[in-house]
C-alpha cells in the first residue's frame, strides 16, 4: 500500500499499516484511513524530515560556503537551488563572490537566504554581487553551525506540529458535525499524534547526529 519515500530513511508507506495498527488504541488501518487521510498526512509529515535531511547534507557543513551552490531560493513562487540564478566564484579563498546580474529581481531574495541559512555567514551586497567571507573554522563557528541545525529541527519540528494540527481539526470538525463517534474521534486523534511524534523524533535524530558531525565530536 503506498509507495517508499524515495531517499529518506524514514519508515515507509506500507508501514503505515503497521503503526497505526500497534496505536495504543490498536485502531486497525483501515479505520484509521476511512477517519483521516492517513496516507497523505504521513507522506507530508516524511516531506518536513526529508527536507531536513537533505538541507543537513547539501547545506550544513563545517566549510558551508562549499554548500551554498544548492541553497534553496524561492523566486516567483517556484524554489531554485543557489547556483542555478547566480554565478559563483569560488576563486578567492577569502570569501565567495556570486554574480546575481542574470536575475536581478532576486538579489535581495538571495542576501537574505544566506544570512539566515543557519551557516554562519554574513552576505554584504554592492550592486548586483553579493560577497560572503569565507569564516575561519573555529569552536565558535563550529558552535553556529550547531545552533543553525538546531534553528532548521525547530522549524521542521514545527512544520509537523502544524500538520498534525490540520489533521486532527478535521477529526474534531467531523466529530462535531456527527460524521464520526466520539470513541472513534478520540483513538484517531491519538494515533494522529503517535504518528506526529515519531516524525518529531526522528528530526530530533537527524538534529543530535549531525550536531555531534558539527562539533567534531
Amino acid at each position: 500500500r503506498g509507495s517508499h519515500c524515495q531517499g529518506l530513511n524514514v519508515i515507509s508507506l506500507e508501514s503505515l499499516h503497521t503503526f497505526a495498527h500497534f496505536s495504543p488504541q490498536k485502531l486497525p488501518y483501515d479505520e484509521f484511513v476511512q477517519l483521516v487521510k492517513g496516507e497523505l498526512m504521513w507522506r507530508e509529515m516524511s516531506k518536513s524530515v526529508e527536507a531536513l535531511k537533505t538541507y543537513y547534507i547539501q547545506s550544513l557543513t563545517v566549510r558551508s560556503t562549499s554548500s551554498l551552490d544548492e541553497l534553496p531560493i524561492e523566486l516567483e513562487g517556484d524554489v531554485y537551488p543557489l547556483n542555478e540564478l547566480t554565478s559563483i566564484s569560488k576563486k578567492d579563498p577569502k570569501r565567495l563572490v556570486i554574480d546575481a546580474s542574470a536575475f536581478p529581481q532576486a538579489v535581495k531574495t538571495v542576501v537574505e537566504a544566506i544570512r539566515n541559512s543557519g551557516m554562519n555567514l554574513n552576505p554584504q551586497q554592492e550592486g548586483l554581487t553579493i560577497y560572503v567571507p569565507i569564516p575561519k573554522i573555529t569552536k565558535e563557528h563550529r558552535q553556529n553551525l550547531a545552533e543553525g541545525a538546531k534553528k532548521k529541527m525547530t522549524e521542521c519540528k514545527g512544520n509537523i506540529k502544524k500538520i498534525q494540527n490540520n489533521f486532527q481539526k478535521k477529526v474534531n470538525d467531523d466529530e462535531l458535525a456527527d460524521k464520526i463517534t466520539k470513541d472513534d474521534s478520540r483513538l484517531a486523534l491519538d494515533t494522529i499524534k503517535v504518528i506526529a511524534d515519531h516524525f518529531q523524533s526522528q528530526a530530533e535524530g537527524l538534529c543530535a547526529t549531525k550536531t555531534k558531525d558539527l562539533l567534531g565530536q
